[in-house]
């Protein structure tokens, strides 16, 4: 969007080089399993807890 401002100041940055494959920026990858395996105890508790969440629900639904 347009705006009424006033540049006051600008700043220009010249890139001569860019490492892509640089080891201290490369995004750590994991497998398929080795995702699962780390997460199987987050998607094991998210159960428990939503089994007593339906458990807890029918009993306020059972409440005068």
């Amino acid at each position: 969007p347009r705006t009424e401002g006033k540049v006051e100041q600008i700043v220009t940055i010249r890139v001569e080089a860019y490492a892509w494959n640089c080891p201290n920026h490369i995004t750590p990858r994991f497998s398929q399993r080795e995702v699962s395996e780390a997460l199987a105890p987050v998607h094991e508790r998210l159960a428990r807890l939503e089994e007593e969440n339906a458990v807890l629900r029918a009993e306020l639904a059972a409440r005068p």
